[in-house]
């Protein structure tokens, strides 16, 4: 059962030890790791939407330790999130929404440079399930293919109001009809097995014959003309 109780102190310092170590720029994971203790320290035991606003650098930076990879960000970054995704599924974490800009800024708040080359939202069942991505193995490795493929806003946000896909509804329904007329026809057999086991059986004339009124009334009608 995954559990929904909320973070204790203990659990955010063992975590945030794990991630001040993470292989990541300069002093980047222990920036990241201070930014974390009030978010953890405020988990609420729902369901968390990591906004990931993402910037691809023109090639891959090295990154001290990081393994070979000859590929363009785009591609580490694809890499990234092969890694990740087996231990997303077993966390019952999956993005909710991907996609690139389609053109520049309709609007902005402070008129610049800024770009995003690709958004993804991440849904994680909790925040201590987002912690244990962090501080899991295999995060280590996968996270260098990140960090040499791009610069990203890491935005947690509450899932205020949440609309799911109408096929993930429209699926749902007709795998619940098919569900349960399979279950109605299952209830059917194992009814109509049951009466036909009940159904006494009588012997005449040295062959078998049912009980059923149709059966009596044959029977009935060759013992007369036998007596006659």
């Amino acid at each position: 059962m995954m559990r929904k109780a909320k973070l204790t102190a203990g659990e955010i310092d063992d975590y945030l030890k794990l991630v001040a170590m993470l292989p990541m720029p300069g002093d980047a994971a222990e920036q990241l790791a201070a930014r974390l203790r009030p978010w953890a320290e405020a988990d609420d035991g729902k369901p968390t939407y990591m906004l990931n606003l993402n910037r691809y650098f023109a090639e891959l930076r090295p990154l001290p330790g990081a393994p070979e990879f000859s590929a363009t960000p785009v591609e580490a970054h694809g890499h990234y999130h092969r890694r990740l995704a087996g231990k997303w599924l077993r966390n019952a974490s999956y993005p909710i929404f991907t996609g690139t800009p389609q053109g520049e800024p309709l609007m902005q708040a402070q008129p610049g440079q800024e770009r995003w080359d690709n958004v993804w939202i991440v849904r994680y069942p909790s925040r201590r399930k987002f912690l244990e991505l962090l501080t899991w193995p295999g995060y280590t490795e996968a996270e260098h293919y990140k960090s040499m493929a791009l610069e990203h806003d890491l935005v947690p946000l509450a899932g205020d109001t949440t609309i799911p896909d109408f096929r993930w509804l429209a699926g749902g329904f007709l795998l619940a009809v098919f569900s349960a007329t399979g279950w109605v026809r299952a209830a059917r057999r194992r009814s109509s097995g049951r009466l036909r086991e009940r159904r006494p059986a009588m012997t005449c004339s040295g062959y078998l014959v049912g009980s059923g009124t149709a059966e009596i009334e044959r029977w009935r009608r060759q013992h007369e003309s036998d007596g006659q």
